[in-house]
C-alpha cells in the first residue's frame, strides 16, 4: 500500500486545519501554541538588546539531569560539570520552572 493511499493519511489531509496567516500574527501564534498543549506562551519583543545577566556552560547529561532535578547545583558546580558567569539565584530560580 502507498503512503498516499492509506486510511490513515487520507484522514489526516481530509481533516487538515486552515492554512497559516500570509504573516506570523502573535495572537495566532499564541492560540496554537495553546492548542499544541503548552501551559504558557510569551513572545520577546523585537529589538531587545542587552548582555545576558547569567552564562551556563554545562554537558547535556548534567543540564537534562539538573532540570529533571536529579542533580544539585552545587555537586554539578564542584565538578566543574556546569560553570556559571552570573548570579547561582538565577540558574536556581530558572530549574524552579522545570519542577
Amino acid at each position: 500500500m502507498k503512503l498516499d493511499t492509506h486510511p490513515t493519511v487520507l484522514a489526516v489531509r481530509k481533516a487538515s486545519p486552515t492554512p497559516p496567516p500570509t504573516t506570523l500574527d502573535a495572537d495566532w501564534l499564541r492560540d496554537l501554541c495553546l492548542e499544541a498543549g503548552a501551559d504558557d506562551v510569551g513572545f520577546v519583543e523585537e529589538g531587545l538588546v542587552g548582555d545576558a545577566d547569567l552564562r551556563v556552560t554545562a554537558d547535556s547529561r548534567t543540564w537534562l539531569a539538573y532540570l529533571a532535578n536529579k542533580k544539585g547545583i552545587v555537586r554539578a558546580l564542584i565538578t566543574r560539570k556546569l560553570r556559571l558567569k552570573g548570579p547561582a539565584r538565577l540558574l536556581i530560580r530558572f530549574g524552579e520552572c522545570f519542577l
